[in-house]
């Protein structure tokens, strides 16, 4: 039986404003072992840079798009769609879009902890900006830990200009 490796690549957007930040995460992104698929909520930062890897790869990527489809989600039997539900309208309250991303982000988790239940590995790598204030990344990397999936946080150390590992 051939096994599958998903690869789940979540992050703060802050960091797509940071200086090295950028370089910093390629190196790591670059330095991932082996995947057969990959996919993301696409948000900017390590998201969109993790589904650039893949793709210049050539792995089938899925973006858990916050419009509600699943752009690639054939890669994985998914379907067209995260959710039957439309988002938020535009102009209602950040608690409303708050809430909207964070569903979004168990409903990514969850169907990475589905693979696992058809025979795929499944790896979650969470790109962490300590400073970030809306607090999403941790939020899903501990969403995706509560589900049993391996978890690798690097948090960004400003100092150093580079990721370490990180507690979440």
């Amino acid at each position: 039986m051939a096994t599958y490796v998903a690869q789940c690549v979540i992050g703060s957007r802050s960091l797509a404003r940071i200086p090295g930040a950028r370089d910093a995460a390629w190196v790591a992104l670059l330095g991932l072992p082996p995947y057969s698929a990959f996919f993301s909520g696409g948000a900017v930062g390590p998201d969109t840079w993790g589904l650039l890897v893949a793709d210049e790869a050539g792995k089938p990527t899925t973006t858990f798009a916050l419009d509600g489809t699943l752009p690639g989600g054939d890669a994985f039997g998914w379907g067209p769609r995260w959710t039957p539900a439309n988002p938020p309208p535009k102009g209602t309250s950040l608690e409303i879009w708050r809430k909207w991303c964070l569903q979004r982000d168990r409903v990514m988790m969850a169907h990475g902890a589905g693979l696992v239940a058809d025979g795929w590995t499944v790896r979650v790598l969470a790109l962490l900006d300590p400073e970030s204030k809306t607090k999403g990344t941790k939020y899903s990397a501990q969403e995706a830990d509560r589900l049993g999936l391996p978890v690798t946080v690097l948090g960004w150390d400003a100092r150093g200009r580079r990721f370490r590992t990180w507690e979440l």
